[in-house]
């Protein structure tokens, strides 16, 4: 009976500790995503200077283009960050057992 009820509290204890990993992946992910989606405003707006450098005369096409390719970057990390939030979020569903 003693070897049951221990077993039961291990199963328990990992049960736990699972739950709580999902749940810290979860918050770390959404975390990702925040700081990838301000990556995005912030490659957003320097296309756009690097758009009004160029129709002014101040700047290259090269710098449009290389803003353009970092915008790219940005979104797919966004995009990376979106599917690792899912994934975390699967994770601590079936973590609780739901």
């Amino acid at each position: 009976l003693r070897q049951r009820q221990a077993e039961a509290e291990d199963f328990l204890q990992r049960i736990e500790a699972d739950v709580r990993v999902a749940f810290l992946d979860v918050q770390a992910s959404e975390q990702q995503l925040a700081v990838a989606r301000e990556r995005v405003a912030l490659a957003k707006q320097e296309l756009s200077l690097a758009e009004t450098r160029f129709r002014a005369g101040v700047s290259s096409n090269l710098e449009v283009i290389q803003a353009q390719n970092a915008q790219a970057a940005a979104t797919d990390t966004e995009i990376a960050a979106v599917y690792a939030v899912n994934l975390a979020k699967a994770s601590l569903v079936r973590a609780v057992g739901r």
